[in-house]
């Protein structure tokens, strides 16, 4: 076989293996609120019931949170942890739920998320503008049908003179639906009013409920962030509003039937998940997401609760054809129906067994008659032979006696068939009691356990898995409601009570209470208990309460973290508050019309104005170089839309007057209360005087150098070629051969010496070293002439610097340091210094020092001092982005240190 034909087999057969091996299709799933929430939570459910029956499909699921928080360096930095944490992932797909994460992926699409399909669901109040521009993307709305559900409250309570709305106010889709019943309610034509109970704090919310009569009906849509920015979830909204009112309560969430509203037309997060997955799955099969429609219906559906129903008095009859009620009690045919049905077939089967026993009897009793009448007739013609009949009738009474011995056979088997059918009886109610253990055993399996609270005995009943949570063993606990009370926390026990007691004496509509249980090991439990009253005794007292417990530690525990990162939070705030005081930069904070709004100390110590002075001025009257106008149209406004950072030079005037150059950058921030411009202001006349010293050093220095070019030019280039023009000269005039070799001699002396001498201007000017062979040679080269001149002992390291580095890089090095070895020469007295260069993969470390009398201070100012040699030194490590820290002391000597990244600085 040839090397072609091995090589054409080796690729078929990887070819074959990694087609056996197909990665899962992956999708990925943003989710506006957070895990727990009931409405995101039936979002995931609808979602799930289509991704679980597709085997391929790998689903990543990510929560924004948007709910508890809306601090926009959190998306910012939620933004920069998406971008690291699925940078390199190929979805299929994203799915999207509520208007937030539609907003973040829009936002962002472009730089992760980009030629990916985008399905959305659960879009409040949908636009084609929320999408305009966008490709690849279709899904499903949220029309919140508010106005069907307004009206089905009118329909059903004539009496009413007004519609409480309950809406917080501070959320998007808040504001988007208050907005939308603003909108519709002159269009319903009724003398009801509406109000709006927003914009509150969770104890306002509670009074403003708790004055409410029997005069009003509440809509309630949306209450998750209270004025004070604290989170509510919808559990505990509903809970609280339950908990202090008795008035209607109607919603558009299906989340929050069974939880205290009486229904409404409610719309279906599990539907919109569900949806939302199908059209994720048609574009994995391969549909082009622009082509499949926009889902506008299928999700809202008008559904009841059966208990508060019968709470306000309304009848099944007057609802809505095609509304679905919960909790509807079961009629007497549908509970006991099965065996009514079971018990008339037996009783019609033992009516037949006894009729056709009857019947067999008859005949037999029939028989024996007509027996006897034979009898009779043959005694009456045959008296004679009496004799011969009597051992007839004998045998005759014998056969009498055997069927009556049949019949009472038959009897007994007629009693024993009643006992069993009575004992079948009696195994259908064990029958029934098995089918309520069994529902006890669906209920604990559904749980984290199940108990039943006997009234009359006071036994009290908890399921093996509950105490097996706990630690205890089941033959050291007692049954009773006494040793359960026992268990739980003393700040808890008064409310369980309490509770218990007004669930049974029907007080409460419901028994719902969240406690703390000890286990054994003496931690405390949470423990979510529900119950319902199952049984009553013949005076119609209840007598059996049956429930639920769940652990929710966890739960509890996540609350209790939540709350140390909100703590966390405010501490952070309070951090930047403290930062914006104390930093030296003047920072000034105003609206989008210029107006100053405050300014931190240095503000107003370098503008020379107090807080109130302040406060009172535009942005166009601290700059001389534009008016307020111009500010506003050429930077605030375009800040708004762009949101990056905006800078440009210009003169700020101080309140006395004066007038000073400065940086100033206009930024976009955001607080609580809205959007406001951050400007920033940065004296720069100190730079602009170092940057005249630079120049100046620099042009200084260029002179110097032509200078002692034009010397060293003079001084040793011009007797040589003069000397050398004597000897041409002479060469001329002179005949004689000996005399013509000297002069030859002597001119190529000279021009040896001035080739020589151009060498050694060119050397100092760019030596050839370090170009030919590097820096690290040409700095050997350096301080080995240093040392043989005896003016001072040098001596020089360098590790890791086998590659060279780029030319500008090696030359403003090389010039450092012999501008260092220029300064200690001329100025330290030192006897000795050390040179050291390290490199460390990215990183250049280059260290400098001698043991003279050291520089003065001033001349180690951030900016260089006064001295034109530092000045030089640290222009030419900025010219290399380095960065250079001096020390020293007198009588002490001198320090460099000195650092650079080489990612920025390889060889060309």
């Amino acid at each position: 076989m040839s090397r072609l034909s091995k090589w054409l087999a080796a690729l078929l057969l990887a070819g074959f293996a990694l087609s056996g091996f197909a990665q899962k299709k992956k999708v990925l799933v943003l989710h506006s609120y957070h895990q727990g929430l009931s409405w995101t939570d039936n979002i995931t459910r609808g979602m799930q019931s289509v991704f679980r029956q597709e085997k391929d499909i790998e689903v990543h699921f990510e929560y924004l949170d948007s709910k508890r928080n809306i601090d926009s360096i959190y998306f910012e930095e939620l933004y920069q942890l998406y971008q690291t944490k699925h940078y390199d992932i190929p979805f299929e797909a994203i799915l999207v739920s509520d208007n937030n994460a539609l907003y973040f992926v829009r936002d962002h699409r472009d730089e992760f998320f980009k030629d990916i399909p985008l399905v959305f669901c659960a879009i409040d109040q949908f636009s084609d503008s929320l999408i305009a521009g966008m490709d690849k993307i279709t899904g499903v709305t949220e029309q919140i049908d508010f106005r069907q559900t307004a009206e089905l409250i009118l329909q059903l309570h004539p009496n009413i003179r007004e519609v409480v709305i309950i809406n917080d106010g501070n959320t998007v889709s808040a504001r988007i639906n208050g907005q939308y019943i603003r909108d519709f309610w002159p269009l319903l034509n009724t003398p009801v009013r509406y109000r709006f109970i927003s914009d509150v704090t969770i104890p306002e919310l509670m009074q403003q409920v708790n004055q409410l009569n029997d005069s009003s009906v509440i809509l309630l849509t949306n209450f998750s962030l209270d004025r004070e920015g604290r989170y509510i979830s919808y559990q505990e909204n509903i809970e609280m509003i339950r908990s202090v009112t008795t008035v209607p309560v109607y919603s558009g969430w299906e989340f929050y039937l069974g939880k205290g509203i009486v229904g409404g037309m409610l719309t279906s997060g599990y539907d919109q998940g569900r949806l939302g997955a199908s059209l994720v799955l048609d574009i994995i099969r391969g549909s082009d997401p622009d082509s499949l429609p926009i889902i506008w219906q299928g999700y809202n559906h008008l559904k009841f609760d059966y208990n508060q129903m019968v709470r306000y008095g309304l009848k099944p009859e007057m609802l809505p054809e095609g509304s679905f009620i919960i909790n509807q009690p079961p009629t007497f045919m549908q509970k006991w129906g099965i065996w009514l049905i079971v018990l008339g077939v037996f009783v019609v089967l033992l009516i037949t067994m006894v009729l056709l026993n009857e019947r067999r009897n008859r005949r037999k009793a029939k028989r024996l008659l007509a027996l006897n009448r034979e009898l009779d007739r043959r005694v009456d013609e045959k008296t004679a032979a009496l004799r011969a009949a009597n051992e007839m009738l004998e045998k005759q009474k014998e056969q009498i006696v055997q069927q009556n011995r049949e019949l009472d056979t038959h009897r007994h088997r007629l009693i024993d068939l009643v006992r069993e059918r009575t004992a079948e009886l009696e195994e259908a109610n064990l029958l029934l009691e098995a089918g309520r253990r069994r529902l006890l055993m669906m209920l604990d399996v559904s749980s984290d356990g199940v108990w039943e609270y006997s009234l009359p005995d006071g036994a009290f009943r908890m399921s093996h898995q509950t105490w097996e949570r706990l630690g205890y063993s089941i033959d050291k606990v007692k049954e009773t409601i006494d040793f359960v009370d026992a268990l739980i926390h003393p700040d808890d026990i008064a409310l369980v009570q309490s509770k218990r007691e007004g669930y049974i004496k029907g007080a409460l509509d419901s028994y719902f209470i969240e406690f703390r249980i000890k286990d054994v090991r003496g931690d405390w439990v949470w423990l979510l208990s529900r119950g319902k009253i199952l049984e009553w005794d013949g005076s119609g007292a209840p007598s059996l309460l049956v429930g639920t417990h769940n652990d929710i530690t966890k739960r509890k525990q996540a609350e209790v973290r939540q709350r140390l990162d909100e703590e966390r939070l405010r501490a952070s705030e309070n951090r930047w508050r403290s930062l914006y005081e104390q930093v030296r930069e003047s920072i000034v904070i105003a609206d989008h019309s210029g107006h100053i709004i405050e300014a931190n100390a240095a503000a107003l110590h370098s503008l020379r104005y107090d807080n109130l002075e302040i406060s009172r001025l535009m942005i166009g009257d601290l700059d001389t170089q534009h008016n307020n106008e111009v500010l506003v149209q050429r930077y605030i406004k375009p800040l708004s839309h762009k949101k990056n950072l905006l800078f440009f030079e210009s003169q700020i005037k101080r309140k006395d007057g004066t007038v000073f150059p400065a940086d100033v950058v206009f930024n976009l921030i955001d607080f609580s209360d809205g959007q406001f411009i951050l400007v920033a202001i940065r004296d720069i006349s100190r730079r602009q005087e170092v940057e005249r010293q630079v120049l100046n050093a620099i042009i200084k220095t260029e002179e110097k150098e032509r200078s002692r070019f034009a010397r060293d030019l003079h001084d040793s280039i011009g007797p040589l070629l003069s000397s050398l023009k004597l000897y041409l000269a002479t060469l001329a005039k002179t005949a004689s051969e000996e005399r013509r070799t000297k002069v030859f001699a002597l001119s190529e002396e000279a021009i040896n010496e001035a080739i020589s001498s151009i060498r050694e201007i060119s050397n100092n000017l760019s030596p050839q070293s370090l170009t030919d062979f590097g820096l690290i040679s040409a700095l050997r080269n350096f301080v080995s002439r240093l040392n043989v001149t005896n003016i001072i002992k040098a001596s020089f390291e360098a590790e890791g610097m086998e590659k060279r580095l780029c030319r500008q890089t090696e030359l403003a090095l090389y010039r450092i340091v012999t501008e260092m070895i220029n300064n200690t020469i001329k100025h330290s007295g030192a006897s000795s210094l050390e040179i050291k260069i390290e490199r460390k993969k990215w990183l250049l470390h280059l260290l400098y020092r001698d043991n003279g009398r050291g520089l003065p201070q001033e001349m180690l100012q951030e900016e260089g001092g006064s001295g034109m040699g530092m000045l030089n030194i640290q222009t030419r490590v900025r010219s290399i982005d380095g960065k250079i820290v001096f020390s020293s002391q007198e009588d002490w000597g001198f320090v460099a240190d000195l650092t650079l990244n080489m990612k920025k600085h390889r060889a060309e």
